[in-house]
């Protein structure tokens, strides 16, 4: 990969929070930069971006074929603070990796 150099300017109060974060992960400011922009530059799904943070009612959850409608498309859930679907509860959707959405009672 052809690398691309150039200036960037920080505040110095800045500049010392990033090199003391760099410094407890034992990086350089510049390597650490650069995980950080790679990490937050990935696409998100367009599930992530449209579905997480929307409530679910437990009754509209299908737990006989383990799947759940959000905005007319079916998709496969897995619980993450409870074993099983109570159907007069609510859910978070706290997470969507590809057809498979994280659903988060709420209580």
């Amino acid at each position: 990969m052809k690398e691309k150099k150039f200036s960037l300017r920080l505040d110095q109060s800045l500049y010392d929070q990033i090199a003391a974060q760099a410094k407890a992960e034992s990086r350089s400011v510049n390597n650490f930069i650069v995980r950080l922009l790679q990490e937050n530059s990935q696409k998100e799904s367009l599930e992530s971006r449209q579905f997480v943070g929307q409530i679910i009612k437990g009754s509209e959850i299908l737990t006989d074929s383990a799947l759940v409608s959000v905005n007319g498309i079916y998709y496969r859930y897995s619980l993450s603070n409870v074993d099983t679907v109570d159907s007069s509860a609510s859910y978070v959707i706290s997470d969507a990796n590809g057809n498979i959405l994280t659903l988060t009672q709420l209580t």
